[in-house]
């Protein structure tokens, strides 16, 4: 019981772990999935394969940003997201300027957008109705609340930045005009749901799809203090180091200002690791931050599993203490969940330090003494193949936020833990098959890592990773 409270407290101690309170919603640790665009809903219609994908990264107490949805028909900018665009209508815009056609991935395909159209004066008052008819369809579905998606060049995000909004009427020229139709949503959303169910992202440093801003911090400022007098449930702001959708630049900007006047729940997004969420929280710069897969999950089973497994290993050291003989009668019917409790350890031990845990310190958290009713080798073994196979889908996850040094940091890792593997004389068949899926592992994380080299994303004078990688081939 007192291994028990020791293991619980651990836990507890990580910033990001501990409990927050957003208006109505008791919130049980300060990870959100952010929004992502899937295109995954067929013919513009959800699919049932969305509630296994949204339960794969749900925990319990925590906040779910579903991905955009479109709030009317005029208003679809993917193929295959929720809602449908009838009639190819042209894309509404701020302005009627032509977007650059930009050179695709492959270096020989151009891509080609519909020349936008101008939204009269007398039109964007439907355009307001239609976010409020939409936020009144999402609680009727069942949602909780919306966010409102005022970031990344998309039609709010147009009308704020100063770089794309050419208007001469009240939406344009003035910070004041150019906010006034992302505020006129807020607030026609806020008082259909209640503004207790109503969220806002924004990203006043960012330049996507051309919608740049010339003094983005002014911009960024003015926003949130105009949101407080709506009382919404939280504000989401991009970080100012992601100016485009993959590239993290080093800048001097920072939302700490942005934090100081919003007067309601602040959560930031963009290319966070595990040590910058938990810093953002401790510095009190934040009070949520967004990932775009949460590795929270594992925090949970850990600790869930661990509880468990203490209970059983205390039951069996009594038996093993009384009668020695019977210790593999009876441990097999804990091999498994030993094993995967192993894993979930050693990749929150990995994340934390970088290194790998030890197998007198697995022993230790699981509250096991080799004296009595130690950890088996073999399980501890088994246990950190299972977390190689972790690895590649962590790092995939990574440089999609923004995290372009996690290949070669992760390759590095893994490919030493392959090689102390092969110095081992492994004599158990399933340890010896899940060291040949070890393998694959390092292969699929090689992939990645040379990849984001190639694209030039990689940190410039740092060939760890590639000289590790050339040690495999």
């Amino acid at each position: 019981m007192e291994n028990k409270v020791v293991e619980e407290k651990e836990v507890d101690m990580i910033p990001l772990m501990t409990p927050y309170k957003m208006g109505n919603f008791e919130l049980s640790h300060r990870v959100v999935l952010a929004p992502l665009t899937r295109q995954r809903s067929y013919g513009n219609i959800p699919q049932p394969h969305a509630i296994l994908y949204y339960s794969q990264r749900t925990t319990k107490g925590g906040l779910l940003i579903g991905e955009a949805t479109v709030v009317s028909e005029s208003g679809i900018g993917y193929k295959d997201v929720p809602d449908f665009q009838p009639n190819g209508h042209d894309p509404i815009s701020c302005t009627d300027k032509q977007l650059i056609a930009p050179i695709r991935s492959d270096g020989l395909d151009v891509e080609q957008y519909t020349p936008p159209r101008r939204l009269t004066i007398d039109e964007i008052p439907q355009i307001v109705n239609d976010f409020r008819v939409a936020a009144r369809n999402a609680i009727e579905a069942g949602f909780d609340g919306v966010e409102i998606h005022g970031a990344h060049g998309y039609l709010i995000d147009q009308f704020m930045k100063d770089q794309v909004n050419d208007r001469s009427d009240k939406y344009g020229g003035s910070l004041e005009n150019r906010c006034r139709f992302a505020l006129e949503i807020v607030e026609a959303v806020a008082n259909e749901i209640g503004s207790d169910r109503v969220g806002i992202r924004i990203s006043p440093f960012a330049n996507y799809n051309e919608s740049g801003d010339t003094n983005p911090s002014s911009l960024g400022l003015y926003m949130v203090k105009s949101l407080n007098k709506y009382d919404i449930a939280y504000c989401h702001v991009v970080e100012p180091r992601m100016k485009t959708a993959w590239e993290k630049f080093e800048c001097a900007e920072s939302l700490v200002p942005l934090r100081k006047a919003f007067k309601g729940t602040f959560m930031v997004a963009g290319g966070y690791d595990r040590e910058d969420g938990n810093r953002v929280v401790v510095e009190d710069r934040a009070d949520l931050y967004s990932v775009l897969c949460a590795a929270i999950e594992v925090i949970e089973k850990a600790k869930s599993q661990i509880g468990v497994l203490k209970e059983l290993y205390s039951r069996l050291s009594e038996i093993v203490r009384e009668c020695p003989g019977q210790y593999y009668r009876y441990h097999g019917d804990w091999k498994s969940e030993t094993q995967t409790v192993v894993s979930l350890l050693a990749f929150m031990h990995w994340l934390e330090t970088g290194a790998l845990v030890l197998h007198s310190e697995v022993e230790e958290k699981l509250g096991l003494t080799p004296t009595e009713f130690g950890l088996d080798v073999d399980d501890y073994l088994i246990g950190i193949c299972f977390l190689s196979n972790e690895l590649p889908r962590y790092v995939v996850n990574q440089v999609t936020a923004g995290d372009y040094d996690c290949p070669r940091k992760v390759l590095k890792f893994l490919t030493e833990l392959h090689a102390a593997f092969r110095m081992l004389n492994l004599r158990n068949d399933f340890l010896r098959k899940k060291f040949d899926g070890m393998k694959y592992d390092l292969r699929k994380v090689e992939e990645v890592f040379y990849d984001v080299k190639i694209r030039g994303l990689a940190a410039n004078g740092d060939s760890t990773g590639e000289k590790q990688a050339q040690g495999q081939s």
